[in-house]
């Protein structure tokens, strides 16, 4: 109800922060469909660590020991080592829950 509130207000900017935290996968991904519409028009900032949500994003920042890096997963996965080891404790999160 509250990122509904959010996207309601009309604003030039908008910053979610683990919006997706604590929220199954079904309705986690129609936030996110919701929060990709609104980025077309304005300025959105998603702060996140879930696997999921960051695989959706084109272009992403991360920051790591004080250095801030830019592109898309696939490429800071390949230029970033922090940023794969993150990606693939993620994975491996992700298929021992699965498994269990």
């Amino acid at each position: 109800m509250a990122i509904a509130r959010a996207i309601l207000a009309d604003k030039a900017v908008y910053i979610f922060d683990e919006v997706t935290s604590n929220i199954d996968a079904d309705n986690a991904s129609i936030i996110l469909q919701a929060i990709e519409i609104l980025a077309k028009e304005r300025a959105v900032l998603l702060i996140t660590h879930r696997l999921p949500d960051i695989e959706r994003l084109t272009e992403l920042y991360f920051i790591h020991d004080g250095h801030l890096t830019q592109g898309s997963p696939t490429q800071l996965q390949q230029q970033v080592p922090a940023f794969a080891d993150l990606i693939a404790k993620q994975a491996q999160l992700l298929k021992a829950v699965a498994n269990s």
